[in-house]
């Protein structure tokens, strides 16, 4: 990717969709986190990588659970990594806000270190038979059609959000 110059300071600049990113920079041939971001998460090589957030968080939450010591949530959104977005507890359960992005996501709760999902929620299951909760943040079509009484197909539309 071209990096620019200006002095000393280097930068890029590039769009990017709503989500949660995980960076570095190399700096005289080192990896290093960005010194002007306290967030990070494991890199999954004895390090840390720097992360941003991009658009408007969502709450997930997981009802009960009171007893847990740990609780963490993974998913499609950050390649099912089971212990990196810790959750925190309040009166009724355990939430974490986060930026995922507009998309079908699939997740589910690490509560101790035994995957558990959420009842009140929506379910798939996946291509190994698990069951996992999905959500979609923001909606962007509208699928509509109408049936007549033998339930069949007879108009369909489409709406772009």
């Amino acid at each position: 990717m071209p990096k620019k110059r200006t002095g000393n300071t280097w930068f890029v600049e590039l769009f990017l969709p709503d989500g949660m990113y995980q960076y570095k920079f190399i700096a005289d041939g080192k990896w290093i986190t960005d010194p002007n971001n306290p967030r990070k998460f494991d890199d999954g090589w004895g390090g840390n990588n720097s992360v941003i957030s991009v658009g408007e968080p969502v709450t997930f939450f997981l009802k009960g659970y009171q007893n847990a010591t740990n609780v963490y949530l993974s998913g499609s959104f950050n390649a099912w990594k089971e212990k990196e977005i810790a959750m925190m507890q309040n009166d009724s359960g355990w939430y974490v806000a986060i930026t995922v992005g507009s998309a079908l996501h699939e997740y589910r709760f690490n509560v101790d270190g035994k995957w558990v999902t959420d009842p009140t929620s929506p379910v798939v299951t996946n291509e190994y038979g698990e069951f996992n909760n999905y959500k979609i943040p923001i909606s962007n079509h509208v699928f509509r059609c109408q049936a007549t009484a033998q339930n069949e197909i007879r108009i369909c539309d489409r709406q772009f959000l």
